[in-house]
Protein backbone atom coordinates (compact mmCIF):
# COMPACT_ATOMS: atom_id res chain seq x y z
CA UNK A 1 0.00 0.00 0.00
CA UNK A 2 1.17 3.52 -0.69
CA UNK A 3 -0.31 6.99 -0.60
CA UNK A 4 -0.96 8.84 -3.84
CA UNK A 5 -1.18 12.59 -4.35
CA UNK A 6 -4.55 13.93 -5.48
CA UNK A 7 -3.93 16.77 -7.94
CA UNK A 8 -7.05 18.75 -6.92
CA UNK A 9 -8.03 17.63 -3.39
CA UNK A 10 -10.81 20.23 -3.23
CA UNK A 11 -12.40 18.71 -6.35
CA UNK A 12 -12.94 22.12 -7.90
CA UNK A 13 -13.19 20.63 -11.41
CA UNK A 14 -13.02 16.81 -11.22
CA UNK A 15 -14.28 14.56 -8.38
CA UNK A 16 -11.39 13.26 -6.26
CA UNK A 17 -12.43 9.63 -6.80
CA UNK A 18 -11.49 9.84 -10.50
CA UNK A 19 -8.34 11.98 -10.27
CA UNK A 20 -5.90 9.15 -9.51
CA UNK A 21 -6.15 6.14 -11.82
CA UNK A 22 -4.54 3.69 -9.36
CA UNK A 23 -6.41 4.95 -6.30
CA UNK A 24 -8.64 2.82 -4.06
CA UNK A 25 -12.15 4.23 -4.16
CA UNK A 26 -14.47 3.01 -1.43
CA UNK A 27 -18.15 2.25 -2.00
CA UNK A 28 -19.98 4.89 0.07
CA UNK A 29 -17.32 5.76 2.65
CA UNK A 30 -18.47 6.29 6.21
CA UNK A 31 -16.96 6.90 9.61
CA UNK A 32 -13.26 7.16 10.37
CA UNK A 33 -11.39 6.48 13.62
CA UNK A 34 -7.65 6.52 14.39
CA UNK A 35 -6.20 4.54 17.31
CA UNK A 36 -2.64 3.38 18.02
CA UNK A 37 -1.47 4.13 14.49
CA UNK A 38 -4.34 2.29 12.83
CA UNK A 39 -6.91 4.14 10.75
CA UNK A 40 -10.28 2.40 10.76
CA UNK A 41 -13.03 3.32 8.32
CA UNK A 42 -16.34 1.95 7.15
CA UNK A 43 -17.81 1.41 3.72
CA UNK A 44 -21.58 1.43 4.08
CA UNK A 45 -22.54 -0.02 0.71
CA UNK A 46 -20.80 -3.34 1.42
CA UNK A 47 -21.01 -3.23 5.25
CA UNK A 48 -17.26 -3.50 5.76
CA UNK A 49 -14.82 -2.13 8.31
CA UNK A 50 -11.32 -1.51 6.96
CA UNK A 51 -8.05 -1.01 8.84
CA UNK A 52 -4.94 0.77 7.59
CA UNK A 53 -1.73 0.29 9.57
CA UNK A 54 -0.27 3.75 8.99
CA UNK A 55 3.32 2.83 9.87
CA UNK A 56 3.30 -0.51 8.08
CA UNK A 57 1.37 0.81 5.07
CA UNK A 58 -0.95 -2.22 5.11
CA UNK A 59 -4.70 -2.35 4.41
CA UNK A 60 -7.02 -5.11 5.57
CA UNK A 61 -10.74 -5.72 5.94
CA UNK A 62 -11.45 -6.40 9.62
CA UNK A 63 -15.19 -6.96 9.20
CA UNK A 64 -16.87 -8.22 6.05
CA UNK A 65 -20.61 -7.82 6.35
CA UNK A 66 -21.39 -8.76 2.77
CA UNK A 67 -24.82 -10.27 2.45
CA UNK A 68 -25.99 -8.15 5.41
CA UNK A 69 -24.17 -10.41 7.86
CA UNK A 70 -24.99 -9.59 11.50
CA UNK A 71 -24.25 -7.79 13.77
CA UNK A 72 -22.95 -4.88 11.65
CA UNK A 73 -25.47 -3.96 8.99
CA UNK A 74 -25.87 -0.52 7.43
CA UNK A 75 -22.81 0.79 9.24
CA UNK A 76 -21.88 4.41 8.75
CA UNK A 77 -20.36 6.22 11.70
CA UNK A 78 -17.48 4.61 13.54
CA UNK A 79 -17.41 6.01 17.08
CA UNK A 80 -14.81 5.11 19.65
CA UNK A 81 -14.11 6.07 23.25
CA UNK A 82 -12.59 9.53 23.49
CA UNK A 83 -9.84 8.41 25.84
CA UNK A 84 -8.27 6.00 23.31
CA UNK A 85 -8.27 8.01 20.13
CA UNK A 86 -9.44 11.04 18.28
CA UNK A 87 -12.55 11.09 16.11
CA UNK A 88 -12.22 12.61 12.65
CA UNK A 89 -15.10 14.15 10.81
CA UNK A 90 -15.17 14.76 7.09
Amino acid sequence: MSWLAVPDPLATVIPTRVQVADGFVTPVGGGVWVHDGVLLFTTALDDRVHAVDLAGQHHSVVWDGSGHRQPLVGIGDLPGPRQIGRPLRG
